[in-house]
């Protein structure tokens, strides 16, 4: 529980995935929210990555959307190439996935409103508490004890993703350091969930919703992941990918998750970085914006 007061007039939070979640949440308990984006345009650019849907991550959107728009697809069967190509091996196995794009759109449209092609907006509840996202904004500094600020808050949460700023802040020593490869992203259509791997190598394909959130087959995209040598099916789809991105892949956490009485707090990635096999990355910013939501309302200590 925060020894400050909990009726929070603001708070702020910072910007993608993990600041939307936590915002959502926080919105919902009547707080007035405003989230402090560096990107210098109103909505952040899809690039067209996929997200494994976690319990946590289905929890938060079961309790929090109010949009009901469906999130996931789901891909039946696991199968391994071989360097050539070959199939050596598949089995029967689950797996849920959406894309960021989806989950971007949906989370704006409970957060502030914000009209796509991704789904309908809900209308809103009068107990929630007023939001602001604002674009093209840098924070230059956090002091607890000066009234002299050019925007102030009860709490300050840190959602500004594996490059925190509010992080090298106050822990100047923690980097982050590359973890020996990178991620190739792009989109096609594929519809098994497929895998290589090799020295140094790691390359998959799997299910995602369409540009615009559609779960209607024929409108799939899948993310994939390579860094040398690929099969001749994965080599294709990097070849016929038009706009595709290659992400360094970094380990980074954070000394500690709350400083300054939980008036400062870290979330998503900006508390710890999970290399994307871990496909723990959104759940886990979906597992502390729910705990983030019971600690301001008292349900949740600080410790915990």
């Amino acid at each position: 529980m925060l020894s400050k007061p909990h009726i929070l007039a603001r708070q702020y939070v910072g910007g993608s995935l993990g600041g939307l979640l936590a915002g959502v949440a926080l919105k919902r308990l009547g707080h007035n929210i405003r989230i402090l984006e560096h990107n210098p345009t109103p909505l952040l650019h899809d690039q067209g990555a996929g997200v494994v849907v976690g319990s946590d991550t289905q929890k938060f959107f079961q309790k929090y959307d109010l949009t009901n728009h469906p999130i996931t697809v789901t891909s039946n069967m696991r199968h391994y190439l071989g360097k050539q190509g070959q199939e050596i091996y598949q089995e029967d196995s689950q797996q849920i996935m959406t894309s960021w794009g989806l989950l971007y759109h949906l989370l704006r449209a409970n957060f502030d409103y914000i009209e796509s092609e991704y789904c309908k907006l809900p209308e809103g509840l009068d107990t929630e508490g007023a939001s602001t996202y604002d674009y093209g904004c840098t924070v230059a500094g956090a002091d607890t004890q000066s009234e002299d600020a050019s925007t102030q808050a009860n709490v300050l949460i840190a959602a500004d993703g594996a490059s925190s700023t509010l992080r090298q802040m106050f822990f100047p020593k923690v980097k982050r350091k590359h973890a020996g490869y990178v991620a190739w992203r792009a989109g096609t259509f594929i519809e098994k969930f497929t895998f290589f791997h090799s020295v140094g190598t790691q390359i998959l394909a799997y299910l995602i919703p369409g540009r615009t959130g559609s779960l209607e087959a024929g409108k799939w995209l899948q993310k994939k992941q390579a860094a040398e040598s690929l099969p001749p099916q994965f080599a294709e789809i990097v070849q016929k990918t038009e706009v595709p991105f290659v992400q360094a892949i970094t380990d980074v956490i954070s000394p500690h998750s709350a400083l300054c009485d939980g008036r400062i707090l870290f979330v998503g990635d900006a508390l710890a970085g999970f290399r994307p096999h871990t496909a723990a990355s959104t759940s886990q910013a979906a597992s502390k914006a729910m705990a983030l939501s019971g600690l301001i309302s008292g349900t949740v200590s600080l410790q915990e």
